[in-house]
């Protein structure tokens, strides 16, 4: 790989970490920017009601979630 080449792509790394974990981090958001929002809580909550809680039935645990992480404003 030529020199050049190299540092392009050493340019291209650092340009996508600084836009992915310094400029915009969707982990600081919250409510319609937060990584588990919105339509995701509804898609994925059966996984840990099955895996972790073992409670797919009556979801007993999601107002802990909800107020932890505040997903969304609509719930399930």
């Amino acid at each position: 790989m030529k020199r050049s080449s190299l540092y392009a792509l050493l340019l291209c790394y650092a340009c996508m970490f600084y836009a992915g974990m310094v400029h915009y981090p969707k982990w600081r958001m919250q409510k319609t920017e937060a990584t588990i929002g919105w339509d995701v809580t509804g898609y994925y909550s059966y996984l840990p009601a099955i895996f972790i809680y073992k409670d797919l039935k009556q979801l007993s645990f999601y107002s802990k979630i909800a107020e932890k992480y505040n997903p969304n404003s609509a719930g399930i």
